[in-house]
Parts: C-alpha cells; structure tokens; sequence
C-alpha cells in the first residue's frame, strides 16, 4: 500500500520545493500550477535479516509455485515501498 504525504507551502516555495524532492529521487507524476504529484518507490526489507528472509521466501516459493509466487511476491514488496508526495499552494 502506498504512503501518501501532503506538503503545503507559499506559491513562491513550490517550485523550489518541486526540484528539491525531484533531486533526492522522486518522480514527478503530474504538476499543475498550484499541485504537484511525487512518486518514488523502493524495495521493502533492508535489514540484513529482511534480506535473509525474503531470499528464503524467494527459495520456497520458487519450488512450489514455479516462479508465479516470486513474482507475485516481488510485486508486492515492489508496491508496499511506493510514496507518493502531494506538494500544494496554500491559499
């Protein structure tokens, strides 16, 4: 399930607010004069032991399922890291 964030800021702040969430990685989805959308996404389990786990589950799974399961699992971890970003104009 994807995180959403709501920023509020001046008109004067929004671009700028804009480009610096675009230079620490988020993609811009769509942007209007007063509302950007911010995407970015990242891969869930970054501990060792996370790792450790999902590699298990990546073995298991690929035995019994023949790979639809480590798909289906990729797609979820792939899903569950999304964050989107709302910049917006505060009136």
């Amino acid at each position: 399930m994807a995180q959403t964030k709501v920023i509020r800021c001046s008109k004067k702040e929004f671009e700028r607010e804009v480009e610096n969430k675009w230079m620490e990685g988020y993609e811009i989805k769509s942007k209007t004069e007063n509302i950007a959308i911010l995407e970015t996404k990242e891969i869930v389990g970054g501990s060792i032991l996370g790792h450790t786990c999902l590699h298990l589950i990546v073995l298991v799974l690929t035995f019994w399922t023949f790979g639809l399961g480590n798909l289906l699992f990729g797609i979820y971890c792939f899903h569950r890291g999304q964050k989107i970003l709302r910049i917006e104009v505060e009136d």
